[in-house]
C-alpha cells in the first residue's frame, strides 16, 4: 500500500513479457493482470485454469506448458 504507483511506466518496458495468472486469483485480481498486460507493449496475458494466487504450485503442469509454448514461439527473452 505504501509503494509508489509505477503503472505509468509500464509502457517503457521493451522486453518480451508474459503476464501469467491463476484464473481464480484473488490477491491480485484479473482486472489488475489485464491492466499490466495492456500497459506493456506486446505483452501476453495467460490465465491458468484451476489455480489462484499460487499458480505454479496449484497447477504446475499448466504453468510449464504455457511458459514452454511462449518461449518456443519466439516470444521469450532467449529468442
Amino acid at each position: 500500500m505504501s509503494r509508489a504507483d509505477s503503472r505509468r511506466r509500464l509502457a517503457e518496458i521493451r522486453q518480451p513479457t508474459l503476464v501469467l495468472a491463476g484464473a481464480h486469483e484473488e490477491v491480485c485480481p484479473l482486472d489488475a493482470q489485464q491492466e499490466l498486460a495492456a500497459g506493456i507493449p506486446g505483452a501476453e496475458l495467460h490465465l491458468i485454469a484451476e489455480a489462484g494466487h499460487f499458480a505454479p504450485l496449484e497447477n504446475p503442469d499448466a504453468v510449464a506448458l504455457v511458459m514452454k509454448r511462449w518461449l518456443e514461439a519466439g516470444s521469450g527473452p532467449l529468442s
